[in-house]
């Protein structure tokens, strides 16, 4: 029997503009790693796409992925209408 936390880590590659993820002073992806528990890191520079890191617990990477899904379908959608 395997006991304990399993942990792991995601990274996501975005080409498109990742301030809804972030949010005003951060406060979109503060919001994401405090409901998630996950540690996510969102590269910053001058590069076409965006790498965003999710590390923690698996249960972490799936919420705090699922959160990130939700911004980018919301930016995708409404960037459309």
């Amino acid at each position: 029997t395997i006991t304990g936390t399993l942990h792991c880590g995601s990274r996501i590659s975005l080409a498109l503009e990742v301030g809804s993820i972030v949010g005003k002073k951060g406060k979109s992806v503060k919001k994401m790693r405090k409901e998630s528990g996950a540690r996510i890191n969102i590269s910053e520079g001058n590069c076409p796409e965006w790498i965003i890191t999710l590390a923690g617990p698996t249960n972490a990477i799936f919420k705090a992925y699922k959160f990130t899904a939700q911004y980018v379908a919301h930016w995708y959608y409404g960037a459309r209408q």
